[in-house]
C-alpha cells in the first residue's frame, strides 16, 4: 500500500512498495487517447515490452532524444527504431502526482488517497501555483521488439547516454551508435547519474529476460525495492520499477494486456518470435514453452523462486517449471503433500535426494521449501512441500520412446544418426547409474518415466544437431535407498515390467538397476514395446528374447549394443554386468571417440559460440574486417581472432588437421584404423 513517503506510487507498481531515493518521484506520462499523433500500440509495432519514463529527470531526458528525432527525419537513424514518441504536453502537467486509477482494483483507497495533494494545503486564486511551467515536452516510451534488429543480439538492448567522442579527447574511441541501443539522454543536464553504457536488458539462453549492470562505477541499478551494483536480476513481473542513476522508469510487458483469444494469440506469437530469436542468437535448443511465456497472473513467487507452468503429471510426477528470481536459473519444482501417513516416505525422498553427490546425469536437489517453514512435520493438517531440482527436464524418456516411430524388431537396425543419439543417451544413463552405485545407492525404480531429457538434438537437421548436445538425467529418488543390499518388498517398490527376477523374492543389490536399464535399452534399440510383462513368471518369454538377441550378436560380434543388452539382462544377478563395467563396453564407448563437434566439451562449444557471436558480420566495432582462424591439433583446439588474441582448449580425442580455414572446423579422427572426417560450419 502506498504512503506519502513512497517514491513510487502504487499506481505504477501495484505489486510491491518501495523505499528508494526521492529522486525517483514518479509522475504520470500516460498519453491521452485521440488524434494527437500517438504511435501504434504493442500489437501494431510488434513490441513485447515498454520502458516508460517515470520521474521528471527521465521525462526531460526523453524529451532531449525525442526532440532530436522529431526535428530531423534522418537524426539518430539506429536509435529511432527503439523509441515511440507519443504526444507533447506542458511540463507543468508532469509535475503533478499520478492519478490513482491505473490499478484501482489492486490497491486500497487509502493507498491511492495518500498520493493526492493534501486537502489542507493553502491555495488562493490570485496566487500562481509554483509548479506552473509553460515549456512543452515530448512524452513516449522505449520499446522492446524483435522486429528492430539489434547491433549485438547476444548483449541485448544496451541502455545509457551513449559513449561519444568529445572535443579534446582525440584518443577516445568512437563507438558505433554510442555503444547503446536505447538512448536515454543526449546531455548530462537531466541525467547526471547516467553512464554512457549503464545497463542491459538481455535474454539468456534459457529464455530469462534479465536486467544486467554494465557500469558498477555509476550509481546502482534499482529493480523494485532492490538496488544492486553488479550482476543481474530477472524481470519476472508484468510491471516493475527500474532506476538507472537518477532516472526512474516503469518497465511493463505488453503481451498480455487483456484477456480473451486476442491476448492468447499475441502470447503465442511472442513465444514463437522469442524461440526464433534464441535459436538464431545462441544457436542452441529452444527452451520449453513454459520458460518462453511472458509473466502471467498465474505465476506465483515461492521464496526465491517463481513458479511457472506445469511440465508433467502421472508417473512422471506433478512438476512445474521454476525460475530463480535473482539469477534466472531454471529448475523444476516438484510438489508433494506430506501427511501423518506419508511424512516418512516424503522425508526419506528428500534426505536421499539431498545426499546424492553431484553428477551431470543425476538430478540434484538444490532447494526444499516447506509450506509452514519448518522441516519437522507438526501436523495434523496436510502440508505442501516443494522440491527444487536441477537441471530442468523438458520431457521424459517415456514420452520420447512413445512418440518415436516403431522399429521392426531386430531385422531393421536404427539409422546411423539415430543410433548415435540413442547410444549417447544410454551411455549417460550408465554413467549416472554407476555414479549412484559407487556412492552406495540403489535407485530401485529405473524406467523411462524416471529418466528426464534435458536437451535433445534433431536427427534430421544437421545444423541443429551440431549445436545441441544430448543430455539425460536420472530422476525420482522416492524408492532409492542408501545400502549395498535390500530385502524384497513385493508390490511396494519398483515398476513391474522393469523388476529384476530376484527383486521380489530374495535379497538383492545394485544389479536390479542394471536389469531395469537393460529393459530400457531394449525399448531404445530393439522395439519400443516391452519385452515382457512380468518376470520370473515369464521366464520362457525371457529365454525367447535372449535367444533372438544372441543370434544377432553372433552376426554382428561382441562389440555391438545387442551384446551389451545380453549382459545387462542376465537372469542370475551374479552373472549380470555392473554399470561401471557396462560403461567400458565397446558399444557405448564408440560414442565418445572422434572429434565430432557434438562430442566436444560444453565449455569448448561455448567458447566457439561466443567467439562466433561477437561479430556476426565479420567486422569489429571500428568497422574493420576482422581476421579469425581456427586451429586443431592432436590434443587441443584454438581459436585466434584479432583483436581478441588466441584461446586454447584441450580436447579429449586424437585428431589431426585435415583442413584449416576460417568459417569451418575440419578434422580427421582416427578410430580403430578407420579415418572419419567431421566438418562443422561456423559463422566466424
Amino acid at each position: 500500500m502506498g504512503s506519502p513517503t513512497s517514491p513510487f506510487p502504487t499506481t505504477l507498481t501495484p505489486t510491491e512498495p518501495d523505499a528508494s531515493s526521492s529522486s525517483h518521484q514518479t509522475i504520470d506520462t500516460e498519453p491521452t487517447a485521440g488524434a494527437d499523433g500517438t504511435q501504434p500500440g504493442a500489437e501494431a509495432c510488434g513490441c513485447f515490452a515498454h520502458l516508460r519514463p517515470a520521474n521528471l529527470e527521465a521525462c526531460l531526458a526523453f524529451d532531449e532524444v525525442a526532440s532530436e528525432l522529431m526535428s530531423a527525419p534522418d537524426a539518430l537513424p539506429y536509435h529511432r527504431h527503439f523509441v515511440s514518441v507519443e504526444t507533447i504536453v506542458p511540463l507543468s502537467s508532469l509535475r503533478r502526482p499520478a492519478a490513482a486509477d491505473d490499478d484501482a482494483g489492486t490497491e486500497g483507497a487509502a493507498g491511492s488517497q495518500a498520493l493526492q495533494p493534501s486537502a489542507t494545503e493553502t491555495e488562493t486564486d490570485d496566487e500562481e501555483t509554483p509548479t506552473q511551467d509553460p515549456r512543452l515536452v515530448w512524452t513516449g516510451h522505449y520499446r522492446f521488439s524483435f522486429d528492430a534488429p539489434l547491433e549485438l543480439p547476444p548483449l541485448g538492448w544496451r541502455v545509457g547516454g551513449g559513449r561519444w567522442k568529445r572535443p579534446g579527447r582525440e584518443r577516445q574511441a568512437q563507438r558505433a551508435n554510442g555503444g547503446v541501443d536505447l538512448l536515454l539522454a543526449r546531455t548530462r543536464v537531466p541525467a547526471a547519474g547516467l553512464a554512457g553504457l549503464h545497463a542491459r536488458f538481455a535474454f539468456e539462453r534459457n529464455g530469462a529476460f534479465m536486467l544486467v549492470v554494465e557500469n558498477p562505477r555509476r550509481p546502482s541499478v534499482v529493480l523494485g525495492d532492490e538496488a544492486f551494483e553488479a550482476g543481474s536480476r530477472v524481470l519476472a513481473k508484468r510491471r516493475c520499477r527500474i532506476g538507472l542513476g537518477n532516472l526512474a522508469y516503469v518497465f511493463e510487458y505488453v503481451v498480455r494486456t487483456d484477456g480473451g483469444s486476442e491476448a492468447g494469440e499475441r502470447e503465442r506469437r511472442f513465444q514463437e518470435r522469442l524461440g526464433q530469436f534464441l535459436r538464431e542468437t545462441f544457436r542452441g535448443d529452444t527452451p520449453p514453452k513454459e520458460l518462453l511465456a511472458s509473466p502471467a497472473e498465474a505465476d506465483h513467487p515461492l521464496c526465491d523462486w517463481l513458479i511457472r507452468g506445469t511440465v508433467g503429471r502421472g508417473a512422471f510426477g506433478t512438476v512445474t517449471a521454476a525460475r530463480h528470481r535473482v539469477t534466472g536459473k531454471v529448475a523444476a519444482a516438484k510438489m508433494v503433500v506430506r501427511t501423518q501417513r506419508s511424512v516418512g516416505e516424503c522425508m526419506k525422498e528428500i534426505d536421499v535426494s539431498r545426499s546424492v553427490p553431484e553428477h551431470p546425469n543425476v538430478a540434484a536437489l538444490i532447494d526444499t521449501i516447506y509450506e509452514r517453514g519448518d522441516r519437522w512435520y507438526t501436523g495434523p493438517r496436510p502440508e505442501r512441500v516443494w522440491l527444487i531440482f536441477t537441471p530442468f527436464v523438458r520431457d521424459s524418456l517415456h514420452s520420447y520412446i512413445q512418440s518415436s516411430p516403431s522399429t521392426s524388431s531386430l531385422a531393421a537396425p536404427l539409422p546411423p544418426r539415430l543410433l548415435h543419439l540413442r547410444l549417447s543417451l544410454f551411455y549417460q544413463l550408465l554413467s549416472g547409474l554407476a555414479h549412484l552405485h559407487a556412492h552406495g545407492f540403489i535407485h530401485r525404480d529405473i524406467k523411462p518415466a524416471n529418466l528426464g531429457i534435458v536437451s535433445l538434438p534433431a536427427t534430421t537437421d544437421s545444423s541443429q544437431a551440431s549445436t545441441v548436445k544430448a543430455r539425460i538425467v536420472i530422476l525420482d529418488f522416492g524408492h532409492a535407498i542408501f545400502s549395498p543390499r535390500a530385502l524384497p518388498q513385493p508390490g511396494a517398490v519398483g515398476t513391474i515390467p522393469y523388476l529384476a527376477p530376484e527383486m521380489e523374492h530374495t535379497e538383492y543389490g545394485t544389479g536390479v538397476d542394471v536389469w531395469a536399464l537393460g529393459v530400457v535399452g531394449w525399448q531404445l534399440f530393439v522395439q519400443k514395446a516391452l519385452p515382457w510383462r512380468r518376470v520370473p513368471e515369464e521366464e520362457a518369454v525371457w529365454m525367447g528374447r535372449m535367444a533372438a538377441l544372441k543370434d544377432k550378436v553372433d552376426e554382428e560380434g561382441e562389440d555391438g549394443i545387442y551384446a551389451l543388452l545380453v549382459h545387462m539382462l542376465e537372469w542370475n544377478e551374479e552373472e549380470r554386468i555392473s554399470a561401471e563395467d557396462a560403461m567400458g563396453h565397446t558399444a557405448p564407448q564408440n560414442v565418445n571417440r572422434g572429434c565430432h563437434f557434438t562430442s566436444l566439451p560444453a565449455e569448448l562449444q561455448n567458447i566457439i559460440y561466443e567467439l562466433a557471436l561477437i561479430m556476426p558480420d565479420e567486422r569489429d566495432l571500428s568497422g574493420k574486417k576482422r581476421d579469425c582462424s581456427i586451429f586443431l591439433s592432436n590434443s587441443a583446439i584454438s581459436l585466434e581472432c584479432t583483436p581478441f588474441g588466441r584461446i586454447e582448449t584441450r580436447i579429449p580425442c586424437s585428431c589431426t588437421v585435415e583442413d584449416e580455414k576460417t568459417g569451418s572446423i575440419s578434422a580427421t579422427c582416427v578410430q580403430e584404423d578407420e579415418a572419419r572426417v567431421h566438418t562443422h560450419p561456423l559463422r566466424v
